[in-house]
């Protein structure tokens, strides 16, 4: 766009100085006949720089408003890609935990809410909606300011995400439930099936799961250094 608009200028001052250069001008056309008009001259010419400058800088002031807003952003989103980075793999941890509950049967009892485990699940899901809840809005300002094509990278680490916390939350389920009945079965083989479904995907251990997430940020990472110290 930019080299369009060169080309462009470029080609209107050619064209104006083959206009002007077809002007005839009169013999007195550079003739000054009082201080009156040379002032008046002054004052024009005086003008016309005047509004350069001012143009200029504007100009100036405007990629330096735009560097500031790159480099405040990215600062902020490396920090909460860290956080949920981070989020993300404790998410495994805990789903790990909570399919080998399933696994065992061990969930099966009395049920309600006075399984320790019950807290434990409900502060890592709250960390996460925390976690997603600050680098959403950053995700919408990067996609606006830096391209949509980076929303790819934020939906395949919201999709793992997802499928994490939704283990955590089914499995907190069924530990409150506690009653094994055709619901809860179906509940239990759902988990069992969709962790599954992601073992499959390479999420087999935890540094399987920090090498896959850190693999989804990092275009994140790279595009937020580039504005940080480009």
């Amino acid at each position: 766009m930019k080299d369009k608009i060169v080309w462009i200028s470029c080609l209107l001052l050619f064209l104006a100085g083959v206009v002007w250069g077809r002007v005839t001008l009169p013999d007195n056309f550079y003739r000054v006949d009082s201080i009156h008009d040379l002032f008046d001259m002054l004052g024009v010419a005086a003008t016309i720089v005047a509004v350069s400058v001012a143009y200029a800088g504007l100009n100036s002031w405007r990629r330096q408003g735009k560097a500031v807003a790159d480099h405040e952003l990215a600062r902020k989103l490396i920090i909460a890609l860290r956080i949920y980075q981070d989020e993300i793999i404790r998410n495994w941890t805990y789903a790990a935990n909570a399919v080998s509950k399933i696994e065992s049967n061990s969930w099966i009892g009395e049920g309600g809410r006075d399984n320790y485990l019950v807290g434990i699940y409900e502060e890592q899901l709250r960390k996460g909606k925390e976690a997603v809840a600050a680098l959403e809005p950053l995700r919408l300002e990067c996609i606006e300011l830096w391209g949509s094509e980076l929303d790819d990278h934020f939906f395949d680490m919201y999709e793992v995400d997802v499928e994490l916390s939704d283990l955590i939350d089914k499995s907190l389920w069924l530990i409150i439930y506690g009653t094994f009945d055709d619901r809860s079965e179906e509940t239990s083989l759902m988990v069992l099936n969709r962790w599954r479904r992601l073992s499959s995907q390479g999420l087999t251990s935890i540094d399987s799961v920090k090498s896959k997430i850190t693999e989804m940020v990092q275009p994140l990472k790279n595009r937020a250094k580039g504005k940080l110290f480009g």
